[in-house]
């Protein structure tokens, strides 16, 4: 059986938990450069594609996030840009050719408050629950200094726009 079309899940408006992994549980993030630019990719990227980050977490092997998808086309394509440019510069730099990430990026509707609330939670505790860090807020390159610490962050885009009420960040 096949996968069911994104287009038929998903809708412009509607807000998603998004993942993408590596291949073979690879390190493709390992230096701060590495970083660095796939952060200021995803920047370009969701103002380009117009979608809103609310949490994002960039581990070494992966990346998740918890979006507002604005239009179903546009952020599909803004993820496919986003990955093809990481694996440019990843090819590149390991002189090597080839994927370098698993499969398209999964993703799973948020249809609920309960939902909602987890996932931001779980977004940003996730190099707390690999044994990381010790607290979300160790981790540099997830959302959770925006929130807990008040750091500027141009990935994240604020919640009150939408008029939803802020999420709380468990501390590890």
């Amino acid at each position: 059986m096949g996968r069911i079309a994104r287009e038929a899940l998903f809708y412009n408006g509607c807000f998603a938990h998004v993942f993408t992994r590596a291949i073979e549980k690879r390190k493709i993030f390992e230096k701060a450069a590495d970083f660095v630019f796939f952060k200021q990719k995803m920047i370009e990227t969701k103002k380009e594609y117009r979608f809103k980050v609310f949490h994002f977490c960039l581990m070494q092997t992966h990346l998740l996030m918890f979006v507002e998808i604005c239009d179903c086309e546009k952020f599909s394509q803004g993820m496919k840009a986003l990955k093809k440019a990481y694996t440019h510069k990843y090819n590149i730099a390991h002189k090597r050719f080839g994927a370098v990430w698993r499969d398209r990026y999964k993703a799973k509707l948020i249809e609920n408050e309960v939902y909602l609330n987890a996932c931001g939670k779980y977004v940003e505790n996730n190099p707390v629950e690999a044994g990381m860090v010790d607290r979300a807020i160790d981790w540099p390159h997830s959302s959770s200094r925006y929130y807990e610490l008040g750091e500027e962050d141009l990935i994240v885009d604020p919640y009150d726009h939408i008029g939803m009420r802020s999420i709380e960040v468990i501390e590890g």
